[in-house]
């Protein structure tokens, strides 16, 4: 291979690595967006909104509410690109998890997901670890807007429109389609 191929290839393999650096990941901005458990496997999906990758990042161990650890053991990745969502997937046949598959389905959440990256170069580098917390059962609840209900006409049991009568069945029909019964006495 020639001197100047070599050069080539030494500036296309180390160029990014030294002109963009790497820092400290903040994991406030890594969320583990879903985990699914099966019978022998269990996958997460984690989002790194951070503007910086992660190195060699692996899930070490994950622990239930009750602290029952669900799994333990790595798998390692290259890079986990900044502002992509990136899979880590076990399966039983090895070490990985240490319920058996059959009490897999009766885990008590939240989760609490031990996310460890190395730090390559720059300042303070080594092995960093973030701990992310996964709760499907947190809904995110729809607030409405209240505004008031307009009544659009007040009809008989026989749908005849009405004014206000005493001593009758009447129903209040309002402009959200939404409709009351009511009954004054005298």
């Amino acid at each position: 291979m020639s001197r100047t191929i070599q050069k080539i290839l030494y500036l296309q393999l180390f160029f990014p690595i030294f002109s963009f650096g790497q820092g400290l990941v903040n994991c406030s901005l890594l969320t583990v967006n879903d985990v699914v458990i099966q019978n022998d496997s269990i996958t997460f999906h984690i989002y790194n909104a951070d503007n910086m990758d992660t190195h060699y990042p692996f899930i070490e161990y994950t622990l239930d509410a009750l602290g029952d650890t669900i799994q333990k053991g790595q798998i390692n990745w290259f890079v986990t690109p900044s502002g992509t969502t990136s899979s880590y997937y076990y399966t039983n046949i090895g070490l990985n998890f240490v319920l058996p598959s059959s009490q897999l389905i009766n885990i008590n959440y939240p989760l609490y997901i031990y996310f460890t990256y190395s730090n390559l170069i720059g300042q303070n580098p080594g092995e960093y670890t973030c701990e992310l917390l996964y709760n499907p059962l947190t809904k995110v609840i729809k607030k409405e807007i209240y505004r008031e209900k307009i009544l659009l006409k007040t009809i008989d049991i026989l749908g005849r429109e009405v004014k206000d009568r005493q001593n009758k069945i009447l129903i209040d029909i309002f402009d959200d389609g939404s409709s009351s019964k009511r009954f004054i006495l005298e």
